[in-house]
């Protein structure tokens, strides 16, 4: 019995090391590619020159054939008469029906990217008002603390209530120590769950990069570590292969890194970090890394008059 335990403990060693382990660090591999390919093809789309972004997004000439398609059918259905006698084969159905389920589509993401820009806008207008009225410049270094943190905490509500709920974002700033110079969490919500020991040099992961580049830093899945630089404010895009560093607890599937800015010149252009993360893979878009930079300077602003 002990000769045939050693036996199957040597097959399976065997198996382990000739056969699963480079299936799993194969498949692994492939899925790495193929959400660097994703990156990839993020890199390209968000690269294009606006006005070609425009035709691609195209909502007016959306509008367009819908007017246009409504009122050939109404003339018709008014004058009993087919302005058109075309044979419809079963592949010209079904293209018509694509592309009316696609105009369907894209006006609703329109819709809701048009109301996403007028909750950013209130959001950010309000949040500018409460800066504007809080000296936070103003009383010893406790109350210049708690003044911050108040202020923190509302751009962090305002923030986050800027996406879409499904996506659960959650909003956290990670300043730099005074002892070790490594990036460490400041400010988070209560209920996001952070491993609050966690630190990033310069550099290193994500937030790391974000800091030492001055570019804000997209992953799109965690897991697969693959990730896109934004860089501000002539916005490029880039490439930044395996650049997410796990931590010990990851309550989120993606995340977004924007640099916080200074006005103060004779310091580092960088403040600080300020991480958007989603319990969903791909959360974000081009346009929420612009709501997000917008959100960032608002805080580095409060920063730079609390230090002041």
């Amino acid at each position: 019995m002990e000769i045939i335990l050693r036996a199957l403990q040597e097959l399976w060693r065997l198996f382990s090391s000739k056969v699963w382990k480079p299936f799993r660090d194969t498949f692994i591999g492939s899925i790495e590619m193929l959400w660097l390919a994703k990156c990839m093809a993020y890199v390209v789309l968000w690269s294009m020159k606006q006005t070609t972004r425009r035709i691609l997004d195209a909502s007016g000439i959306v509008l367009l054939f819908s007017s246009l398609h409504f009122m050939l059918e109404s003339i018709s259905t008014v004058f009993h008469a087919e302005l058109f006698s075309v044979t419809k084969t079963v592949g010209v159905q079904g293209a018509v029906i694509f592309v009316a389920g696609w105009m369907v589509f894209h006006n609703l993401r329109e819709l809701r990217a048009r109301r996403r820009k007028s909750v950013v806008v209130t959001n950010l207008a309000m949040l500018l008002q409460e800066l504007g009225g809080t000296d936070l410049a103003v009383g010893d270094a406790n109350v210049r603390e708690q003044k911050l943190n108040k202020f923190v905490t509302k751009a962090s509500v305002a923030c986050m209530s800027s996406f879409d709920k499904k996506l659960c974002v959650k909003m956290s700033i990670m300043l730099p120590s005074d002892t070790d110079g490594k990036l460490r969490i400041r400010f988070y919500a209560e209920d996001a769950g952070y491993d609050t020991d966690f630190a990033l040099a310069k550099g290193d992961g994500a937030a790391g990069k974000a800091y030492e580049n001055n570019h804000a830093v997209y992953v799109p899945a965690v897991k697969q570590r693959q990730g896109i630089t934004i860089s501000f404010p002539v916005k490029k895009y880039g490439l930044a292969p395996n650049v997410y560093s796990q931590a010990k607890v990851e309550p989120y599937q993606s995340i977004l890194s924007v640099p916080i800015p200074t006005l103060n010149s004779e310091i580092h252009d960088v403040q600080g970090i300020l991480n958007l993360d989603s319990i969903k893979r791909d959360a974000f878009t081009s346009s929420d890394v612009e709501t997000a930079h917008a959100f960032a300077s608002a805080v580095g602003l409060a920063l730079d008059i609390h230090k002041s």
